[in-house]
């Protein structure tokens, strides 16, 4: 699945977008696990990706969205041989870069 569940959508309005400053580079990076095709794991991560965007921007309407791609189930980081670990690799990545200000 890539919709965005309740629990997950509190977690991007109340920690993720109050992270995010004006001048803040946003990355966002799908993932899935191992099991289905190579090609349906890479497009399921990239709308994993892409709905985590738009629910960004709709809560931060300016951010700076400087990537946002799937990788399927390229650079796993979790052992998939466990329901666990494929659990954990059904993720997405968000990276919010905000330069330091000097005074």
């Amino acid at each position: 699945k890539y919709q965005i569940n309740p629990m997950n959508y509190e977690i991007l309005k109340n920690f993720v977008a109050n992270s995010i400053q004006e001048d803040s580079e946003v990355r966002i990076i799908g993932s899935t696990d191992v099991l289905g095709t190579k090609e349906y794991n890479l497009q399921l991560s990239k709308q994993r990706a892409l709905e985590t965007q738009k629910t960004l921007q709709q809560i931060k309407p300016n951010t700076n969205f400087v990537e946002v791609d799937g990788i399927g189930d390229n650079n796993l980081k979790y052992d998939n041989s466990t329901p666990e670990g494929r659990f954990y690799s059904r993720t997405v990545l968000i990276e919010v870069k905000t330069p330091i200000k000097n005074k």
